[in-house]
């Protein structure tokens, strides 16, 4: 796992878009980046976004990120099996980082590939409501286009901040 970086998934599908008149169909081609930034306590941030990628990178550098759109979480590592759970934060609390623990989005990976081109592989997802009192886990299918694969991208303003590769 590399900590000076961000592992990045390239989304891109086509959906109907809006039926205006005299046309047949509308096509949209959609396009938006996954990113997750690894910590070497298990601190794990997620952010998915159509913002240039620079963008992204800037919104993870640090740990408390201010950007609403970050996601928080834990991440273990087992062989080179990945578990991940992040949770969205409660963007009602200004002052500190507080989240949103009844709702979990729960990723498995599997990492590949050398140190400098490592790659993570969807193998399972699945999201977890606890609001209601009881918990309900929705399995989501792990198909292309939408769960590509992650591929890890240095960023040489995280240099400083990283403990290397564990």
């Amino acid at each position: 796992m590399r900590f000076d970086g961000v592992y990045v998934s390239r989304i891109k599908y086509h959906r109907q878009g809006e039926r205006k008149p005299n046309l047949c169909c509308t096509l949209q081609t959609v396009f938006y980046h996954r990113f997750l930034r690894f910590f070497s306590d298990g601190l794990v941030l997620g952010l998915n976004t159509t913002q240039a990628p620079q963008t992204a990178v800037a919104a993870l550098k640090n740990r408390a990120s201010s950007n609403k759109d970050v996601t928080y979480g834990k991440y273990t590592i087992l062989g080179r099996e990945v578990k991940i759970v992040l949770f969205q934060r409660d963007t009602s609390c200004r002052s500190s980082i507080k989240l949103e623990r009844d709702h979990s989005f729960n990723m498995t990976f599997k990492l590949s590939g050398s140190t400098g081109k490592q790659v993570l592989q969807w193998s399972e997802y699945y999201m977890v409501d606890k609001k209601s009192g009881e918990t309900k886990k929705s399995n989501i299918e792990v198909i292309l286009p939408h769960f590509s694969k992650f591929l890890y991208v240095r960023a040489k303003s995280y240099t400083a901040q990283s403990a290397g590769t564990i």
